[in-house]
């Protein structure tokens, strides 16, 4: 997976993203979830900046720790992969395709 300008994979930019906010809402540390799934703080930190690619299971685990159910995961990763790739193919021409997707994608995930 190429990483973009400031370094970071897509993919893991967006869910970090996504963690990074219902973490901070549960007023915990990414060593407090670290710990919880069994990972380290800096483990955490890297996947919240979306510096490194987080195996799903990986992703699972963290997170669960913050109370994000396992479905809510998958498709948020899902939809992260696929944002991507839509982006990738809007560079060569099919924008409208592209924006209807987005736009669909747009739509809220299922709650956690």
């Amino acid at each position: 997976m190429k990483r973009d300008s400031e370094g970071r994979h897509p993919i893991s930019k967006e869910l970090g993203h996504i963690f990074k906010n219902k973490r901070r809402e549960k007023g915990m540390t990414q060593v407090e979830i670290g710990d919880r799934a069994g990972l380290s703080g800096q483990f955490v930190s890297n996947f919240e900046r979306g510096a490194s690619i987080v195996p799903i299971d990986k992703a699972i685990k963290m997170g669960q720790s913050i109370g994000l159910s396992k479905s809510f995961v998958i498709s948020a990763f899902v939809k992260a992969y696929l944002t991507d790739t839509c982006k990738k193919i809007a560079g060569r021409g099919s924008a409208k395709l592209v924006r209807e997707v987005l736009k669909e994608m747009s739509k809220p995930s299922p709650k956690s």
